[in-house]
């Protein structure tokens, strides 16, 4: 409080020196600036002809003093006028430097009187009050001094909450987030000194904290008139609803949230927030919370998850279920144990984006799942498919980074063809959302088990796992027990536990980390009629046999199998099938095919014989063995799933049935089979779709992939496999720019000629042919990279891109009309329209679309890539992107004209939705990659200026549940392909200029959009070793690229390309040996 108000005195004092002594100075050396009389003509004459004795400069100095005097006097005063009146006055162009700087002078000032009126609030204890003085962050609001204001809450509390460290955090960085001020560090160290850390280590070093601790955060907490407390944060001069809801409630699309909970806040200034794209500085805004414990801050959003928990009533799209009960069936319930189920007391309600109030002019058009039904979307997957859809994509994710590994300089990965696009979209929508759930589900089972053992307890005999709609998790027993908290039991036998959809156990990775899940051969067996998502145990059930519809039946056993080998907790699970289609490339590691289901019985039997030993030696069943990590075996199960006349083995069933029977809940195995067994638990399906499941009282609408469906999975997954890359696409365009680039910005390869090549015109490259390569680089990189550009070329390229200069200048500047769409990196928009407080994410997604369609889309186009088929939904949507882009000031038009008069539409006959004007990363960053390409060393800063442009991973922080048609662009793999491309291609040369830090610069923006591919990672690792840091270089290479963990924590494969850097490499004689050929 004393710094700001010294720094407020500070400014006022060059305020007043500016105002006041800056004339008294010049009134003293050059005497009044107002002459008495004109000179004449001769008067002027003579001063400019006779010798100077100083004075003529005098004047002309002091004349120059006065003229500063007045500008700066009338900005001081205009600033300050419109910092009482709550205004921002529009930046002039020409004096913006001094401008911004005498608005920070003002704002400074200001503090001076902020902090007095802050101390003045402060109550001060008298006589009997006994009521705690407030401490320094109570008095203030997320880090800046509190004021008075008729509503300003008296109820004042701090409270800590939790971040998981990042890359590049620091606590200062993390107090100027948020706390407003990067001195305030020592609050957090102070908060977070006594924390035994996942690691076993304590934060002791305020300069070293380590990815993955947990930091407690000082906020401060103010209760509300509806009798909840609300996170006060003070706003700062970067933020945004979107990055505070990011930052506070990990998702930026909960910004809504706290807009709707700030409107009726009455800011210092006495105003009010209307706009969400509008916060000045020093506002408060109120960030909902049910509880301090349950705000923390996710971490960046990954491959593998940056989305809040999915609950089965999401809006995403689906169709309905395969076939529904017909009327003559009698009623079906959810199930005899679902339809009782008690809600979770006390359960706090998530507030729902729609809680925002609607500005003026906003459409209420509700975009309603009812209305979802993608003519891509498979029933399989989207049906009660969660589970499946997010194992799926966890898994298309993982090979996808080994594509990216395994990829060439100047390549790209390699795609689906298109027949499998509908299943790639379909995967995209369905497990984007699921993913968390599913995470949620494995967090809390393996929590569960590490609290079992750590009370030296067996584990719970689980029939069946109900992921209810609320997203409260639910285990429903086959005998009594007693579970530790958070978990809650919902009947006087012990027979049925629940978990809250915001319980910490699932979020306390610490206590579970490293611990095995407990129920492998949990599998999805359908959704009730209130869409919860059930899942049965078969290593409890043992022996299953499905009976009923013979379709809907093998439907089943293959989801089964497809489920089983992708999902998180069924590591090291042995799958045999028989009878099925070969679904071995969907998992080869897990997935088994057989022939003869005789052999398979016998395999399995004699495993089944050995678990059932090694349990009965220890005296566990083998759940608990597995969760204890009892003894060297890691007690991996196994099922076989057979189907039809091939599955006719009823003599080796019988035996291996007889073995789990006999060794009830130690044999790690199950059999789930459409053949005759003895005594088995029976899943009958009806010819309407739904499975009932008369031992759990279950009566459900069956889960099940279709064969084209199972296969397509699989095919779909063994594209990801596949290693080999592919030539960049190239532009369909026939003039501009686009015509000269693929689609990742580089010239197209006709246009260039080989390094080798001698020249028969002039040309241009990067770099020489005589240059030494840096050790991260190999000579095949620059023959795409950097291949001769012939002069005319040069001149073509950048005589097709004239505006080019004018529309980065536009990105960065402050004024510019025209909106603005980012999409390397998490996506936003700026625009100058009418404002969007609801379902922000999703019109971006519309504008997202139509922007990156070169000729526009029809309606019918729109509706089937984001899977509707309602088109008034459609239609008002466009509307509302239209509202929200404005007026094209050079035209007068809409930035998207209405969909009959678009250039596209009179082009093409039809109408077509068009976006004009409209700026986009993406575009600037091909644009600039093109013109620097074509002009060698001349234009390393267009480059350079492209790197500029990402601002993360591209295409980061979607909306979950969309963006399922990028897939059909494949734009997102292309734009990280050239990231990393131009990246590398420009740390070649600063190696080879010796320019070592811009050589960083640019590895770090490709690490930044691409931190998983190998490429940047030696280019980091040379850098090191450039810099004389050998041994962060060999860590580097050693923990990041040679010893990559992937999801199951084994180690990735290496890159061809990345052996042959490190065979060839002089960084460590073990590489040099371990891949020299």
């Amino acid at each position: 409080m004393i710094r700001r108000r010294l720094t407020g005195l500070l400014a006022c004092l060059v305020i007043v020196a500016i105002l006041v002594g800056l004339p008294i100075v010049l009134l003293t050396v050059g005497g009044n600036p107002i002459p008495d009389r004109w000179p004449t003509i001769g008067q002027i004459a003579g001063w400019l002809t006779r010798p100077d004795d100083g004075s003529l400069a005098l004047e002309a100095t002091c004349l120059a003093g006065w003229i500063v005097w007045l500008l700066l006097g009338a900005t001081i005063l205009s600033e300050i006028i419109a910092s009482v009146r709550g205004i921002t006055i529009p930046t002039a162009p020409a004096f913006k430097a001094p401008q911004l700087a005498v608005r920070q002078l003002v704002a400074a000032a200001a503090l001076l009187f902020l902090s007095t009126q802050a101390l003045s609030s402060v109550p001060m204890a008298h006589g009997d009050d006994t009521s705690t003085p407030p401490t320094p962050a109570a008095a203030q609001a997320a880090g800046q001094p509190a004021d008075v204001s008729p509503e300003r809450p008296k109820d004042v509390t701090v409270s800590l909450i939790d971040h998981i460290v990042e890359p590049a955090d620091t606590l200062s960085g993390l107090a100027r987030t948020y706390l407003g001020d990067a001195d305030r560090w020592p609050e957090i160290f102070d908060a977070s000194v006594d924390i035994v850390q996942s690691d076993d280590q304590r934060l002791t070093n305020p300069d070293l904290i380590r990815d993955g601790w947990t930091l407690k955060i000082p906020v401060t907490m103010v209760s509300v008139p509806d009798a909840h407390q609300v996170i006060e944060h003070r706003v700062g001069p970067a933020d945004t609803l979107s990055g505070l809801a990011q930052t506070y409630l990990g998702d930026a699309s909960r910004w809504p949230e706290i807009f709707a909970a700030s409107c009726d806040v009455i800011q210092p200034d006495g105003e009010q927030l209307t706009d969400p794209d509008v916060l000045l500085i020093g506002w408060r805004l109120h960030i909902p919370v049910t509880a301090p414990a349950a705000v923390e801050n996710t971490p960046p959003a990954t491959e593998e998850s940056d989305n809040p928990v999915w609950s089965p009533t999401s809006d995403i799209p689906t169709d309905p279920p395969r076939s529904e009960p017909s009327p003559a069936e009698e009623p079906a319930q959810s199930s005899t144990v679902d339809s009782g189920m008690p809600q979770q007391p006390g359960a706090p309600q998530t507030p729902q984006a729609d809680a925002a109030p609607e500005p003026p002019g906003q459409d209420s058009t509700d975009v309603d799942a009812d209305e979802l039904a993608a003519p891509w979307l498979l029933t399989g997957l989207s049906t009660g498919g969660l589970v499946l859809a997010a194992g799926a994509l966890l898994a298309m994710r993982s090979r996808r980074r080994q594509q990216f590994r395994e990829r060439r300089p100047g390549r790209a990965i390699a795609t689906p063809n298109p027949p499998l696009a509908p299943v790639e979209k379909t995967i995209t929508a369905v497990g984007t959302p699921a993913i968390p759930t599913v995470q949620h589900l494995d967090d809390a089972l393996r929590h569960l088990a590490a609290t079992m053992i750590a009370d030296h307890r067996p584990m719970p005999t689980v029939n069946a796992v109900q992921l209810r709609a609320d997203g409260v998790l639910v285990l429903h027993l086959a005998s009594p027990a007693q579970l530790a908290e958070p978990w809650t039991m919902s009947d006087p036998d012990q027979l049925i536990w629940q978990l809250a959809a915001d319980s910490s156990a699932a979020a306390n990775h610490n206590r579970s980390a490293g611990q095995p899940a407990p129920y492998p051969l949990l599998v999805t067996c359908g959704s009730s009629d209130t869409s919860d998502v059930w899942l049965v145990n078969l290593e409890q059930l043992a022996t299953v046999r499905v009976v009923g519809d013979p379709d809907f039946r093998s439907d089943y056993l293959r989801y089964v199998v497809a489920e089983l080998a992708l999902n998180r907790w069924s590591a090291n699970t042995s799958i045999a099938c028989a009878g099925l289609d070969d679904l071995t490339a969907i998992n080869p590691e897990r997935i088994h095919r057989v022939e003869s289901p005789a052999a398979a019985s016998q395999r399995l039997h004699d495993s089944a014989i050995g678990a059932a030993t090694l349990a009965a030696g220890l005296d566990q069943d083998t759940t608990t063995a597995r969760a204890s990590q009892a003894g060297e075996e890691v007690w991996a199960a196994q099922v076989l799933v057979a189907d039809g006349d091939h599955a006719r083995d009823e003599h080796g069933f019988a035996a291996l049935v007889d073995v789990i029977r006999t060794h009830q809940g130690r044999t790690a195995t199950a059999i789930v089979t459409s053949t005759p067994i003895p005594d088995p638990i029976e899943f009958d399906f009806t010819s309407t779709g739904r499975i009932k499941i008369d031992v759990l009282g279950l009566d459900l609408i069956a889960v099940g992939l279709t064969r084209d469906e199972a296969l397509g999975c699989a095919a779909l997954l063994t594209v990801g496999t596949a290693a080999q890359d592919t030539a960049m696409p190239v532009s369909e365009a026939t003039d501009g720019w686009q015509a000269l680039a693929d689609q990742a910005g580089a010239l197209r390869e006709d246009l260039t000629v080989p390094r080798s090549t001698l020249d028969s015109e002039p040309s241009t490259s990067l770099i020489a042919a005589d240059a030494p390569m840096p050790a991260s680089a190999v000579e095949a990189d620059l023959e795409i990279l950097d291949a001769k550009v012939p002069a005319h070329v040069r001149t073509v390229a950048e005589q097709a891109d004239p505006g080019l200069d004018q529309d980065l200048a536009d990105w960065h500047s402050d004024d510019c009309a025209r909106p603005r769409l980012a999409l390397l990196g998490p996506v936003t928009v700026r625009a100058h329209g009418a404002a969007i407080a609801k379902r922000k994410p999703f019109y971006t997604e519309v504008l997202s679309y139509l922007a990156l369609r070169e000729h526009g889309a029809t309606p019918d186009e729109l509706a089937t890539a984001l899977g509707y088929t309602n088109l008034t939904t459609v239609r008002t949507a466009v509307k509302t992107v239209r509202d929200w882009l404005g007026t094209n000031p050079r035209n007068g038009r809409p930035h998207l004209p209405a969909a009959t008069e678009s250039p596209a539409a009179k082009l093409r006959g039809v109408p077509v939705y068009q976006i004009e004007d409209l700026l986009m990363d993406v575009d600037l960053f091909r644009r600039l990659r093109l013109r620097g390409q074509a002009c060698g060393t001349d234009g390393v800063d267009d480059m350079v200026a492209a790197l500029g442009l990402v601002t993360g991973r591209p295409f980061d922080q979607l909306r979950p549940g969309g963006w399922s048609w990028l897939t059909d662009t494949g734009i997102d793999h292309h734009m990280t392909c050239a990231i990393v491309d131009t990246a590398h291609l420009l740390t070649i040369h600063f190696l080879q200029t010796g320019q070592l830090d811009r050589a960083q610069a640019a590895t770090e923006g490709s690490l930044l959009a691409a931190p998983y591919d190998e490429i940047p990672k030696l280019d980091m690792a040379a850098i090191l070793q450039a810099q004389s840091h050998h041994e962060e270089s060999r860590r580097l290479i050693d923990q990041e690229i040679c010893n990559a963990k992937e999801d199951d924590g084994l180690p990735a494969e290496i890159g061809q390309r990345t052996e042959q850097v490190l065979a060839r490499s002089e960084w460590n004689q073990k590489y040099t040996g371990q891949f020299a050929s």
